[in-house]
């Protein structure tokens, strides 16, 4: 009986021995877990032999707005295979293994944009950009007595905005208000010279900055036609219904041209004679007869206006 029972032993023994044995060289996987949602570029499970060193994936998990640490075997870290992974990071315990991506969040970086009113009063409140974003320039306007608001200027680059303009630069920046003084002068006059005519029209009074519409006034000139008026410091020539825009005090000369057809007995030219020829008793008579004044231009002795 003695012998009956450890001969069972040694069987039970030796079976024991088999299944350890077995279980001890099997296989292992390695996972790799992405820690979060939104996870790409995730290397795929590793099956390796027993025995076999598991070489961690070079692969570089991507999640948007974050870094890629490494892997650890918990999922709240610490990293055990830091990024980048080389040849040096492996894992040889045999057994199922789980790694963990772990993350770090991309810091948000944003930039000031701030106005300086150079001067004035009620600026608007600093803009706050995120990188490689834009702000759209204020609509608000700082006032300056004397002074009209003309936009802003950026000093680091020269550029000048105005209200709904895009500012995309990816730094700090400060806009300078620009200002035009008002000029002291806020009115011109518009006088109009008929130039020996009669009739010309009153004198116009324009704001600055704005116009005036040049008069329908019709002045008259015996022996000439009106064509319009000119401003002889700029040698522009305007008739009525167009605009006068200029911000100066201006005298617009009035234009004549001389009548070109009928007589004009009074003016300057030579006696006009018209012959007449007949026979007369078989004698060939000719009569000149006295039809007027021949009417002809003279600009130097001043006609023409």
């Amino acid at each position: 009986m003695k012998k009956l029972l450890a001969a069972l032993l040694v069987i039970m023994l030796l079976c024991g021995g088999l299944a350890v044995g077995a279980s001890a060289s099997a296989p292992y996987t390695v996972t790799y877990d992405p820690n979060a949602t939104g996870v790409t570029n995730l290397p795929a499970p590793v099956t390796e032999n027993f025995g076999d060193y598991h070489f961690v994936s070079t692969m570089e998990p991507q999640r948007a707005g974050y870094i890629f640490k490494g892997w650890a075997t918990n999922n709240a870290g610490p990293v055990v295979y830091p990024h980048p992974i080389d040849a040096t990071h492996f894992y040889g315990d045999n057994v199922d293994v789980t790694f963990y991506a772990i993350w770090e969040a991309i810091p948000t970086v944003t930039y000031t944009v701030t106005y300086n009113a150079n001067g004035g009063a009620g600026g608007p409140a600093p803009d706050t950009k995120p990188v490689s974003e834009y702000v759209i320039i204020s609509a608000t306007v700082p006032v300056l007595a004397g002074f009209i608001f003309k936009g802003w200027i950026d000093p680091a680059t020269g550029k000048e905005y105005v209200a709904g303009d895009l500012y995309a630069e990816n730094v700090d920046a400060t806009l300078n208000a620009v200002w035009e003084a008002i000029p002291a002068v806020t009115t011109y006059t518009v006088t109009y010279n008929t130039n020996g005519g009669t009739g010309g029209p009153a004198s116009d009074t324009k704001p600055v900055g704005e116009y005036v519409i040049i008069s329908a006034t019709v002045p008259v000139l015996a022996g000439f036609t009106f064509k319009g008026w000119i401003d002889p410091a700029t040698g522009k020539k305007y008739a009525a219904g167009d605009l006068y825009a200029e911000n100066v005090n201006a005298t617009l000369n009035a234009v004549w041209e001389a009548v070109s057809t009928g007589n004009n007995p009074t003016g300057p030219g030579w006696w006009y004679f018209n012959p007449i020829f007949f026979i007369w008793f078989g004698v060939r008579l000719v009569i000149w007869l006295f039809f007027g004044w021949l009417w002809m231009p003279m600009p130097a002795w001043g006609v023409w206006r």
